[in-house]
């Protein structure tokens, strides 16, 4: 089923498919995981991942990648862009995503810092599309 835009939606858990396996998304064809997924008690970090290795293969379509909300994420972890990126497209599996993480510095006590309502409230796009093409309220979509 295509939404709208004609995409293929991501799985509506955000969860990565096949026992935890990521997969890079073609994002000109596919859409990234949900705004409101999570992963290991991080919000925003599956769309964020899903993001992160479309650019780096070159298939990250009209989204941004980072969008600010990214860039507000990435501020709590601790951790550049292009080390999230590195870490992003190394990882196999959502465990081995969450071990880089862990071993970059963005272990449990970041975990806790990174709630969903603490980047909504300095983050006010979070309820925007991070999209180019059209950035619109989630009210208007």
């Amino acid at each position: 089923m295509n939404d709208a835009d004609g995409r293929q939606p991501h799985a509506p858990s955000g969860r990565p498919p096949n026992g935890g396996m990521l997969r890079t998304h073609d994002l000109m064809v596919d859409t990234p995981s949900p705004m409101t997924a999570t992963l290991g008690g991080y919000p925003w970090l599956p769309r964020m991942t899903d993001k992160a290795r479309a650019a780096r293969a070159g298939t990250l379509g009209d989204y941004l990648s980072p969008c600010p909300v990214d860039r507000r994420l990435l501020g709590l972890l601790g951790l550049g862009a292009d080390r999230f990126a590195d870490i992003a497209v190394a990882a196999l599996t959502a465990q081995d995503l969450l071990t880089g993480l862990i071993d970059a510095g963005a272990g449990p006590s970041g975990r806790r810092a990174v709630r969903p309502g603490r980047l909504r409230r300095r983050t006010p796009i979070l309820n925007t599309t991070d999209r180019r093409s059209r950035w619109r309220s989630s009210s208007s979509t």
